[in-house]
């Protein structure tokens, strides 16, 4: 009996062991989905009633017995969510991330990628990494901390910034605020000045490279950039912010967000100063931010007021420099060679400098020739002509080339600090480059939730433009710099006065007033953009979701130049005007003043209307999209300077730039003639001659007139009535519009191997219609470009992720083929049967753009977090081509002789770029970081990030003759390391947070942009008395830079409550 008892007590027994064996422990985090922050207070129910809340760090922790569960997680203002789980381990980890209502706005509207739902590869600058990296540098700079994406300061003015995803430049990245897109319609360019202080409301800003999963018909090569702004919050709060770091950089911000009020009001507002001495000499900034956000929920509608704008003022560095320009040391590190080589180079380039500024007779030139044979002679640089050794330069420009020699003993070195945009004027600096500009943002969106299954978002907004900066014209070439090689203002000063290089009197002019030699203009780029786009998401079922909508948008861009500084005199005539004896008083652009429009004024007008359509598929383990998008963009150009055109009353029949200043036109119904006075718009001053003889007009014009409607030579019109410059038949030159479509096609998808790995797959393909300059021309006259086709863009995406509770990592590896690449400046040619030359198109510029790249973090402990990323591209130029040019007719165009005589050349543009790797971008970039917890409110943070396989920019058309497939010139790498400490005080109801920061701790020189053979545009001790020889040898000694940042500090105390 004792015995059965016993053994059934120990069946019990290890019947509960076994029981109490078989629970498991869930835990996590529970975050905001759009802001990465945790909640706390939210509740987790596992069973009716059952249930734990989130601590004061948003996190959970449920002790469950083994089985499946059911977790619903809700938080107060956010759409809840349920997740089915098994519990059949001892510890299991799973984080919700919850979206807010206005979040579920954003999601509609701005596409953001969510992590092994989305199969595109993204990576997410949080708010608090900008809030412990940024300080007060500029925002685009963090960006260096993702995969493939490189950001350099150029020549350190803010908005300077130049972003590169993959080694596609801005306007090939689409950057949206909120889903609105803020690169300019005309260029793609982005002006990142417009987005200081905006890191003062970010709730994330999130980076998709490739052609991401947005649904619009955005035109995304590189990738897409997203500010996400923030919500308005549950509960208000109040942050004040003040930062100070190098180059007397001051910076203070302000911001509050009243939570949500009574009768579903909120609102949010901020504003930030900062003030700067600038990193290179005289490149001050005055930066102002402001922003405000009313918000009204009204019934299941969201509806929201926002404006947003940075003005700017900030003086320019434009012009890279020469290496030895910066540092002498840093030219002689780009050497190859050893020091005997160095030396032999050195001496040989002084003689040709002595021979090429000397006579022939003289002796400095003899000894220089001396030195130059015995050189060439000892290393070979030359060839016997029977008993005779012939010097051949070749020979040192090919070892010069080779072994990256930069002769450092005819250069000035002025420091990395240096600008040559500035001067003194009577004892004052004085800037000569100073941008000021404007770009505000206004919004009006409604979010509707029409059901719990669909949403439509409408969002109208408006953003303009105002501003512009100046510059110097025009450059003399001598006498332009003083002997520190600043701007000579003085000098300018005087001649502008006295006349010390041209007279300052014209009598043809004004008797009394004094004519400029030298100015500063100032151009503008004013625009002026209005946009809707309405979308509506639509949740099929549990497995399909349907998104899709329509973008409209309108745009004006105007364009002009005029005079901002006379320097002392009392008028200005461009050099390229040939002024006439005798000048009609009333004739305009004689004499310009201070703010008179010259040069160019125009205006850039597009218009956009597209659709676009998505179709989510999601079940079990398998996560899929679809997209499809079109789009028509209209192109239209207006031109003030140009000749007028003719339109026909009752007609409306126009006839493109035909009437001009002083020009008499003759039209009898059918034909036309013009009296053409001053051909191509130039102040010759050549009369034609007009007789009347009954009812016949003859007209004798001069040669070469440039417009088509008036031929040299004697011609008649019979019947013909009068039309003068400014009759009401004559009208600004205009384009029509011209129409282009466009499309998109892309899709993918990821598998949930298990609830650690997923891989994904993205393929899509992009007929992108063009930019507005490969469209319209900017010739003579006011017409189209010639060969206008769409790019094709085609790119297929393969990556894998994988998350655990300590180590997440992602992989990813890409190839974009992009076909019909324009060119920045296309170029002229001569259409022998109109007598005028047109811009074309070069539908033969090809690139592919592959790589692999890979991030990773892992949390070592509590307190230590590791994190590393890699990107490894492969980017080359897979053009080779001849390219033939056809006039209106189709016929191939030939060449004219000197007597506009046809020969048997035709008209052709040869390059050679194929296998040559693509510049402007740094191939590789490998970083890491490492986080240090010292206590719960104190971190330390160390980040290096390393850049390699940099080639110069260059111009593929270059790539001709004897440089043809030749590689542009590799900058040299380098490595940066940073440092972040911080600590936040936690008071009664206030937190006082600092942060302190070192970029650039071991202040590394090096070199963040280079132009290859950009030497034309370099400052050397030449430069003084003339311009320098430029250098076409693909090498350092011929390429221009720019320096990158020094090692720069900020320190940042910020008060919330």
């Amino acid at each position: 009996m004792l015995k059965n008892i016993a053994g059934l007590f120990i069946v019990l027994f290890g019947s509960m062991n076994v029981l109490f064996a078989q629970e498991g422990t869930l835990s996590g985090t529970v975050k905001d989905q759009g802001t990465g922050e945790t909640l706390i207070g939210a509740t987790l129910v596992y069973e009716p009633g059952k249930g734990v809340a989130t601590n004061i760090d948003g996190k959970y922790s449920l002790v469950l017995p083994y089985g499946e569960y059911e977790i619903e997680v809700s938080y107060v203002g956010y759409t809840g969510v349920t997740e089915k789980i098994t519990i059949n381990s001892t510890f299991k980890n799973l984080d919700f991330s919850l979206q807010s209502a206005t979040l579920r706005e954003v999601e509609v509207v701005a596409d953001l990628a969510i992590s092994r739902e989305t199969p595109v590869a993204f990576s997410n600058i949080t708010p608090l990494q900008i809030k412990e990296e940024l300080g007060a540098s500029d925002l685009p700079l963090l960006l260096n901390t993702t995969p493939g994406v490189y950001v350099s300061p150029t020549g350190g003015d803010d908005g300077g910034a130049r972003v590169s995803i993959r080694g596609f430049q801005d306007r090939n990245v689409t950057v949206m605020i909120d889903g609105i897109p803020i690169n300019n319609m005309d260029d793609g360019n982005v002006f990142w000045a417009s987005t200081f202080g905006i890191d003062a409301v970010l709730a994330n800003m999130q980076v998709q490279r490739g052609m991401t999963s947005s649904r619009l018909a955005i035109p995304a090569i590189g990738g897409t950039i997203n500010f996400i702004t923030k919500s308005i919050e549950n509960k208000p709060s109040l942050s004040i912010k003040q930062d100070y770091g190098s180059f007397n950089t001051l910076r203070t911000s302000l911001g509050y967000n009243s939570g949500r009020l009574k009768n579903g009001w909120g609102y949010s507002v901020a504003g930030s100063y900062r003030t700067s001495d600038g990193y290179s000499d005289q490149q001050y900034k005055k930066e102002y931010f402001y922003y405000g956000k009313v918000q009204k929920e009204i019934g299941n509608h969201i509806v929201s007021v926002s404006a947003m704008g940075s003005p700017v003022e900030y003086g320019l560095r434009r012009t890279k420099q020469k290496i030895a320009t910066y540092s002498k040391d840093l030219a002689l590190e780009q050497f190859n060679g050893n020091d005997e080589l160095y030396n032999d180079l050195s001496r040989y380039n002084v003689a040709i400098n002595n021979m090429r500024f000397n006579n022939p007779n003289s002796t400095i030139y003899q000894e220089s020739l001396q030195i130059k044979n015995g050189i060439a002679q000892a290393n070979g640089w030359g060839t016997y002509d029977g008993e005779n050794f012939v010097i051949d330069d070749s020979y040192f420009k090919s070892v010069s080339s080779e072994n990256d020699f930069i002769d450092t003993a005819g250069v000035i070195t002025k420091g990395p600090r240096y600008n040559n945009h500035w001067g003194y004027l009577n004892g004052e600096k004085k800037n000569e480059s100073i941008r000021k500009y404007n770009k505000p943002i206004f919004s009006l969106r409604d979010f509707w939730a029409i059901s719990d299954k669909v949403y439509l978002s409408n969002v109208f907004y408006y953003s303009y433009g105002k501003g512009g900066s100046s510059s110097r014209v025009p450059r003399l070439g001598f006498g332009d710099y003083d002997e520190n090689l600043q701007v000579n203002f003085d000098g300018v000063y005087l001649n502008n006065t006295e006349g010390t290089l041209f007279p300052p009197i014209d009598v043809r002019i004004d008797s009394t007033a004094k004519k400029s030699t030298v100015v500063l203009n100032k151009s503008f780029d004013n625009h002026y953009w209005f946009g809707w786009l309405s979308t509506v998401d639509y949740e099929i079922n549990e497995n399909f979701k349907f998104a899709g909508g329509l973008d409209f948008r309108t745009y004006q861009s105007e364009q002009y130049q005029e005079v901002h500084d006379l320097i002392g005199g009392d008028y200005f005539v461009p050099p390229t005007f040939d002024l006439p004896e005798t000048i009609s008083s009333n004739a305009p652009f004689n004499a310009y003043r201070e703010g008179d429009k010259y040069n160019y004024y125009n205006d850039n007008l597009m218009r956009w209307g597209a659709f676009f359509s998505e179709l989510k598929y999601s079940k079990e383990n398998w996560r899929a999209f679809v997209n499809v998008s079109g789009v028509i963009t209209g192109y239209k150009r207006k031109d003030y300077f140009k000749n007028r055109d003719f339109v026909v009353d009752g007609t409306g029949e126009r006839f493109q730039n035909a009437i001009g200043y002083g020009d008499v036109l003759f039209y009898n119904g059918t034909d036309l003639l013009v009296a053409a006075s001053k051909p191509n718009g130039t102040r010759e001053g050549i009369q034609p001659t007009i007789t009347q003889s009954g009812d016949t007009t003859f007209v004798n014009n001069p040669s070469n007139t440039l417009n088509p409607y008036a031929p040299a030579g004697n011609s008649y019109i019979v019947g013909a009535r009068r039309v003068g410059f400014d009759d009401g038949e004559s009208k600004t030159s205009e384009t029509p519009w011209k129409n282009i479509p466009g499309y998109t096609v892309k899709g993918g998808a990821s598998y949930l191997i298990n609830e650690f790995n997923t891989v994904f797959m993205n393929i899509g393909y992009i007929s992108r219609t063009p930019r507005f300059r490969n469209v319209v021309g900017f010739g003579t006259f006011n017409e189209f470009t010639r060969d206008v086709e769409n790019e094709n863009i085609s790119s297929v995406e393969l990556g894998y992720s994988y998350s655990s509770g300590r180590v997440a990592g992602t992989f990813n590896a890409y190839y974009t083929y992009w076909q019909n690449r324009p060119t920045d400046n296309p170029p002229s040619v001569f259409l022998p049967d109109r007598g005028i030359s047109v811009q074309a198109n070069l539908n033969a510029m090809n690139a592919i753009h592959k790589g692999i790249e890979a991030s990773v973090s892992y949390l070592i402990n509590k307190k230590l977090t590791f994190e590393a990323f890699l990107s490894l591209g492969d980017w080359e130029w897979d053009s080779a081509k001849r390219v033939n040019f056809y006039d209106d007719q189709g016929n191939l165009i030939y060449n004219y002789d000197s007597n506009l005589q046809p020969t048997d050349s035709l008209v052709t543009i040869d390059f050679d770029a194929k296998g040559v790797a693509v510049g402007d971008a740094p191939q590789t970039q490998i970083g890491g970081s490492l986080n240090y917890a010292i206590l719960k409110n104190a971190y330390i943070k160390a980040r290096y990030t390393y850049f390699d396989r940099h080639y110069s920019s260059f111009d593929p058309l270059s790539l001709s003759g004897e440089n043809e497939g030749r590689q542009s010139w590799e900058l040299p790498s380098f490595g940066l390391t940073s440092f972040y400490v911080g600590y936040r005080f936690d008071f009664d109801k206030v937190k006082l947070g600092l942060n302190f920061i070192v970029d650039n701790a071991f202040n590394v020189l090096y070199i963040a942009d280079g132009q290859n053979n950009g030497g034309s545009s370099l400052v050397t001790v030449d430069y003084v008395s003339g311009q320098p020889e430029a250098t076409q040898s693909f090498d350092a000694n011929s390429a221009s830079v720019y320096i990158g940042l020094p090692r720069t500090f900020s320190i940042s105390a910020v008060i919330t409550l």
